[in-house]
């Protein structure tokens, strides 16, 4: 199996993928074990990283398998061999391997256990110079922050979610930047959640201010939905008048542009816009609005759009129903039922007048 420069390992490697990807579970994990014991205990950064990925990928291999205890032998044992290696390759595999540790100890029942890797992660890499590394210990704390939610301990998640600011607001990278800014529209949520609708309402405004004009389309894009929440928690405390304005300029600022995540922002803009009109008895102006979703949208594809557009269709249907029958203003209720809510979305993006 031995190669130059590791190529014999990787055809191993591509050989126990392959057998695993078959259901052949004991087939692949010989594989994979045949390159760790051919490595042995060698230091060479090249050979211990083939180590490393195989053990990584066995973990997989086992747990699907429901071999639990195995699975995380292999994490432990990656720690073990890479854990305190310096080299960039290898300091970048062992952080994503502990997050990944993480992860599988809260979906076999650990909690406290995930957050200890959780916590390990961020104290060996929150600081790293290299992008990557910081990458994989910002997403395991906002990872850390979204399960405390899930659990219910809203304080500790909030606290979890400043943690990401302050550790991480500093970096100038954007896929770093955009974490921060997510942690901080989540924050902002999770603060409307508990009760505490003007903290969330100057919460979301801080993110906006913060991020609406960098320079990278994927973090202005959570400047967007964080700017769609308030104008949603606006409208939510009858504030209309500062609400309806907040859209408006989201569609107008971002309804030209190619990126399709500023795109995603400004037709989810016109259709919170629309379902405001339907609500008011604007029946007219929620369908100009209502058909300006289609033209913003255009022709893209994804699941994202069809959500949307979806959306926006049914309350087509409910305008032009309300206004046949002559109808006043009265809630639009259940719009949105059976629309899937995508991951990490402020939660009264299409529930705001239920």
């Amino acid at each position: 199996m031995q190669g130059e420069g590791g190529s014999g390992f990787e055809a191993g490697y591509e050989r126990g993928m392959a057998l695993a990807l078959d259901g052949r579970p004991e087939d692949a994990i010989r594989e994979l074990d045949r390159i760790v014991a051919e490595v042995g205990a060698s230091g060479d950064p090249v050979r211990v990283e083939w180590v490393a990925r195989a053990l990584f990928a066995r973990s997989g291999v086992c747990a699907r398998a429901g071999r639990l205890e195995e699975a995380r032998a292999a994490f432990e044992e990656i720690d073990r061999r890479i854990g305190g290696r310096t080299e960039p390759n290898l300091v970048a595999r062992a952080a994503d391997a502990l997050f990944t540790k993480a992860a599988f100890l809260l979906r076999v029942g650990q909690p406290n256990e995930a957050h200890r890797a959780v916590d390990e992660c961020v104290r060996r890499y929150a600081g790293h110079a290299d992008p990557a590394v910081a990458y994989a210990a910002v997403q395991a704390l906002r990872w850390k922050a979204d399960m405390l939610r899930g659990m219910g301990r809203a304080a500790e998640a909030l606290a979890c979610y400043e943690e990401v600011a302050s550790r991480f607001g500093g970096r100038p990278e954007a896929p770093i930047g955009q974490r921060v800014a997510d942690a901080l529209l989540q924050r902002a949520e999770l603060l409307a959640e508990a009760g505490r609708a003007e903290e969330g309402v100057r919460a979301h405004q801080a993110v906006v201010r913060r991020f609406r004009d960098h320079p990278d389309p994927a973090v202005a894009a959570v400047a967007g939905r964080s700017e769609i929440a308030l104008a949603g928690e606006l409208a939510r405390a009858g504030r209309f008048a500062e609400s309806l304005p907040l859209l408006d300029e989201l569609a107008r600022r971002h309804g030209s542009s190619e990126r399709p995540e500023l795109v995603d922002v400004a037709a989810r803009a016109l259709v919170l816009k629309g379902n405001a009109l339907l609500r008011c008895g604007r029946f007219p102006e929620a369908l100009a609005v209502l058909e300006e979703t289609d033209r913003c949208i255009g022709d893209r594809r994804g699941e994202n759009f069809a959500e949307v557009l979806g959306i926006a269709h049914r309350l087509q249907g409910k305008a032009e129903s309300l206004a046949r029958a002559g109808k006043g203003a009265e809630p639009v209720r259940g719009a949105a039922s059976g629309a899937a809510r995508t991951a990490g979305e402020p939660r009264q993006w299409w529930h705001l007048w239920k």
